[in-house]
C-alpha cells in the first residue's frame, strides 16, 4: 500500500487510477466537500472501494470542534 497526499478538491491522478482510495481525517476539512467527493470518486476503478474515516457533528470531536469554534469566533472579535 502507498499513500499520497494532494487536494481532495484536485487530484492529480488521471481517472479510474487507483482500486482503493482512502482520507483519513483529510477530506472532512475540505471546503467544498461535494467537489472533493467527486474526486475520489473520479480516481478510483470502477468496482474499487472507497473508504473514509471521519467525525460526525454529533461525536465527541465533532462536539469539541464546535466548543473551540465558539472560542474561536469570540477571540477574533477581541471579547
Amino acid at each position: 500500500m502507498e499513500y499520497r497526499e494532494a487536494d481532495a478538491e484536485e487530484l492529480p491522478f488521471e481517472d479510474a487510477s487507483f482500486d482503493y482510495v482512502t482520507s483519513t481525517f483529510g477530506v472532512m476539512f475540505s471546503p467544498n466537500q461535494a467537489q472533493a467527493a467527486s474526486e475520489l470518486q473520479r480516481v478510483c476503478k470502477t468496482g474499487g472501494v472507497i473508504g473514509l474515516a471521519n467525525c460526525t457533528p454529533e461525536s465527541f470531536i465533532g462536539q469539541l470542534f464546535k466548543t473551540v469554534g465558539r472560542y474561536r469566533q469570540r477571540s477574533r472579535r477581541g471579547c
